[in-house]
């Protein structure tokens, strides 16, 4: 019985719920396996839902939370860039000639606060993770990522004004 119904849900919203992952996400591979995930979880609880409600709806807010879930799971954060990146991307976005980036990010490490310079240089430089730098401040991993990504945006604001300025 069961079989039959999702069968029938299935042909006629799959089409929709791949639209609405795909504007959600941008990419078409993401779209699909988001979009397959929906009717994976609705499979595995079809014994537990009423179909005779709306199924659209059920069937919209797995969809949006499957999409968050990708979304967190599959996140760039700053603070998982590579240094050099950081600068990259500045530079592209400012070129300009005779630019020494190095002597750059240096100056700019240098105009950050002692804390946050010990971060990027112990993080980025010595390779130490957030969970070791985390324990030698006494403060959570997650709260140290933060902080870490807080230092990279200032450092980032400097290595600009350098460039521009």
């Amino acid at each position: 019985m069961y079989n039959v119904i999702f069968k029938d849900v299935y042909s006629e919203f799959f089409i929709e719920i791949f639209y609405y992952c795909f504007t959600k996400l941008k990419h078409f591979h993401d779209a699909e396996d988001c979009s397959q995930e929906v009717f994976l979880v609705l499979w595995e609880k079809c014994t537990k839902i009423d179909f005779e409600d709306n199924i659209r709806g059920w069937l919209y807010a797995a969809a949006d939370r499957i999409i968050q879930n990708f979304k967190f799971k599959n996140a760039k954060h700053l603070y998982d860039k590579p240094l050099d990146e950081i600068a990259d991307v500045i530079i592209a976005e400012n070129p300009f000639e005779n630019l020494n980036s190095e002597a750059d990010v240096d100056k700019a490490l240098d105009s950050l606060n002692p804390v946050d310079r010990k971060l990027i240089i112990n993080h980025y430089l010595y390779g130490k993770t957030s969970v070791e730098l985390a324990s030698e401040f006494h403060i959570s991993p997650e709260a140290m990522r933060q902080r870490i990504g807080r230092a990279r945006n200032r450092l980032a604001e400097n290595l600009k004004s350098e460039i521009v300025g």
